[in-house]
């Protein structure tokens, strides 16, 4: 229920019983009695069905626990139903005791009944019983003060009898006792669930006020129907329906418990200095403890002790508990919880304890074992069956080892062994060999049917060693192991870690390099073949090592792009590149182009082109003086990425070479689909031109083939003059090679370019 619809219905019981109120202000008793005892009559009736829809819309101990205070609620109707009827009916008066006081004495023992089983409470019946002993504690208390206070004058002159005088007091012992219990259960439930359980407990209250002034006019001999202390029957049981209405709207969420509040400890032992201070009263004023008193102290003691005893009884399985949870929480913080092996931080810890023993003095070693290809197995039969064959290669390995080993699963496919007491390295040898042949059996189940084989590494402990040290130079042995093949095992050399860990080092000295800025620009220059001119220049990077000196591209290119900085660099080139040929441009006046390599990862970004346009803005070099020099690995790999790539630099302006022509893929299909513009002849058939035969004939081939297509085509790795003239012979465009220059710094190539030969200079004047 909505809460406004929740407001609309308590407005309207505010309402009713204010209406009531005033017609017993206003209206004689005679006239209002009728109103108020059927009053006392629906109300209940309507707490009970509301109780009812809320246990429908509940689930387990909730739905049984508003069912029995419906219940509860439903008595007090009946009992009010035969109230009316020995009234209204057979007007006998006010009987009492009488046939519906049978009613009126269910409804409480059914309510304490449905609140104990509401879900807020610790598991188990003693848990219970202390709450119930709890409840009693208080309401002696409250029924002792009342005795010496209020009661003990007016039974001094009883005007009804001993059976009627203790059955009306029955009632308010019983409300305290619900009182007490909804403040408890208030104190441990969750903060969604105390709105109803508020309401409950304010709806208990009317009904106690009204059966406590009931007790009074009864001692005194003056109760009857249509009094305003009645009006607290009617609201009461209007304010616990509107307790379920609150409880229907509301799911039952997780189950949450909240230990007691210190107040709710300390409240069941407050009637016990009340008892102390009422006997001493007694005794100093009479000389005497009146029998009363020292029942109801006798009584609150037993309860005490009976609420200490099972204290104590909570306390030790809280202790028991608490215990076997420590056990539990750290077996698991120590142990892996598919294999049940020792996890890496129990190995790391058990390894440093041995290591660090003085009488360890035998040898000791660590195999790290790791299962070659274990990620087939999880797509192939899944992760459930993954996880069963991880399981069953803990168990090979614990079969495997000797007592005093330690297993460990490290995580993963992953796992540890550390042996120790080892009487000489051979036995390192024989216990691996035979772990691998345990290893390589396959794995037979009602489930499974597959083969594992693992690699293992190994390292021997020198003095000063810990875990972690060890741990590394066995991963360090088994990645060698596996590089030789699947199934082997590896001793640890001093030469495996500079094999292992040089192009770790490589890459963080290039993260270096890129940050430090030591790359440059050297130029290479691209002569025409028939004068010899400079007419463009192709950029190679060198990287100015402060300790290696010069290093040329062959030695690092491959380390930037397994490092993943050839993309960040690359656009460096680029942006190098066109500002270095725009000054080149302005000093030698000339038209020269600029050449660029790209290598795949360049050309597969998807920001490539935007990396050029950004390049040729930023430096102001014309697009056509631009050209993007790639390998024909990279124009036949990702060929519709790469083709793509192409026609949006073509659309710039920019020129599109392939270099190393003829070395690889060469295929008359890509470049059909693949639009360039020159075709650089690899060095390898320069080498042969001078040879005749099929070396010369493939040269002249891939001359007119370029040729034919409007392609230009430069001869790279010229270094002889008869070269050179067999290019001009061939109708080549352009030549490049030790011949006519190596790469040097830009400036060394503008020098060249001012110093022009007799054919170069004619060549420029008729431009």
């Amino acid at each position: 229920m909505t809460n406004r619809r929740l407001c609309v219905v308590g407005t309207a019981a505010a309402a009713f019983c204010t209406a009531l109120v005033l017609a017993m202000l206003l209206a004689p008793a005679a006239a209002t009695r009728p109103l108020d005892e059927l009053s006392e009559l629906v109300a209940p009736m309507l707490a009970a069905t509301a109780c009812v829809v809320a246990g429908r819309r509940k689930g387990g101990r909730a739905r049984t626990a508003w069912y029995l205070i419906a219940a509860g609620a439903a008595a007090r109707g009946a009992g009010q139903g035969a109230w009316c009827w020995l009234d209204l009916v057979l007007h006998q008066g006010n009987p009492f005791p009488s046939i519906a006081d049978a009613g009126f004495a269910a409804a409480v023992p059914l309510l304490l009944a449905g609140l104990l089983t509401m879900p807020f409470w610790p598991a188990g019946p003693a848990a219970k019983l202390r709450v119930v002993s709890d409840g009693l504690l208080v309401a002696g208390g409250i029924l002792l003060l009342s005795w010496h206070t209020v009661l003990t004058p007016v039974l001094a002159s009883p005007v009804d009898s001993a059976l009627s005088q203790g059955l009306s007091l029955a009632y308010p012992i019983g409300d305290v006792i619900v009182v007490t219990v909804l403040a408890m259960m208030w104190s441990r439930a969750s903060s969604s669930s105390r709105t109803p359980i508020l309401l409950i407990t304010a709806g208990a209250l009317l009904i106690a006020v009204s059966d406590t002034g009931s007790a009074y006019a009864h001692a005194r001999g003056s109760f009857g129907s249509g009094n305003l202390v009645d009006i607290g029957w009617v609201a009461g049981h209007l304010v616990l329906g509107l307790a379920a209405l609150c409880a229907f709207g509301r799911r039952e969420g997780p189950r949450q418990v909240l230990p007691p509040t210190p107040l709710s400890a300390v409240v069941p032992y407050l009637p016990l200095p009340v008892v102390i201070a009422l006997a001493v009263r007694e005794w100093l004023s009479d000389g005497v403890i009146s029998p009363f008193t020292l029942l109801i102290g006798l009584a609150l003691f037993v309860l005490v002790l009976l609420r200490q005893g099972l204290a104590v009884r909570e306390n030790v399985r809280l202790v028991r508990l608490l215990a076997s949870n420590e056990s539990e929480l750290s077996h698991r913080a120590e142990h892996d919880p598919l294999t049940d092996l020792n996890n890496r931080g129990s190995f790391i810890h058990l390894v440093d304890e041995w290591l660090s023993d003085p009488a360890s003095d035998r040898i000791c070693a660590v195999m790290f074992v790791d299962l070659d290809d274990f990620k087939h197995i999880n797509d192939s039969l899944g992760h459930a069956m993954g996880d069963e064959a991880i399981v069953a290669v803990g168990e090979r390995l614990r079969s495997c080892m000797r007592s005093h080993d330690l297993v460990a699963r490290l995580g993963g496919d992953e796992f540890a062994v550390f042996l120790t007491r080892l009487p000489n390295v051979n036995q390192l040898v024989t216990i691996a060999e035979r772990l691998i042949e345990t290893l390589n059996e396959p794995f037979q189940s009602a489930d499974m049917h597959a083969s594992v084989c693992g690699t293992i590494g190994i390292a021997i402990a020198e003095p000063g060693d810990d875990a972690a040290e060890l741990l590394r130079r066995a991963d360090i042995a088994m990645y060698a192991a596996k590089a030789r093949g699947k199934g082997m095992f590896g001793i640890f050399e001093p030469s495996m870690h500079v094999a292992m860990y040089a192009p770790l080092e490589r890459r963080a000295d290039l993260e270096r390099a890129v940050e430090a800025g030591e790359f440059a620009l050297h130029f290479q220059p691209v002569v025409d073949v028939p004068t010899r001119a400079i007419v463009g220049v192709e950029a190679l990077i060198r990287w100015e090592h402060p300790l290696l000196g010069m290093v040329g591209p062959l030695d690092f290119i491959d380390d930037l792009e397994k490092a993943a900085l050839m993309i960040r660099v690359g656009a460096w080139v680029l942006n190098e590149a066109c500002g270095q040929a725009v000054r080149l441009r302005g000093i030698t006046g000339d038209d020269l182009f600029v050449s660029v390599n790209v290598s795949s990862s360049q050309m597969l970004d998807s920001g490539f082109v935007a990396v050029v346009s950004d390049a040729l803005a930023g430096s102001g070099l014309p697009a056509e003086a631009l050209v993007v020099e790639l390998t024909e690995s990279v124009s036949v790999g990702e060929s519709e990425v790469v083709g793509l790539r192409l026609c949006q630099l073509r659309s710039m302006g920019v020129r599109v070479a392939i270099d190393d022509f003829g070395s690889g893929y060469s295929s008359f299909t890509y470049l059909r689909r693949l639009r360039v513009d020159i075709l650089k002849i690899d060095k390898s058939f320069m080498d042969d031109l001078l040879a005749g035969g099929s070396g010369a004939a493939l040269v002249e081939g891939m001359i007119g083939l370029g040729n034919s297509l409007g392609l230009l085509t430069i001869g790279e790795g010229v270094e002889e003059g008869a070269q050179h003239a067999a290019l001009v012979r061939l109708g080549c465009s352009m030549a490049q090679g030790y011949l006519h220059a190596r790469p040097m710094p830009m400036d060394q190539i503008a020098e060249r370019c001012l110093v022009r030969t007799p054919a170069a200079a004619e060549i420029a004047a008729a431009r």
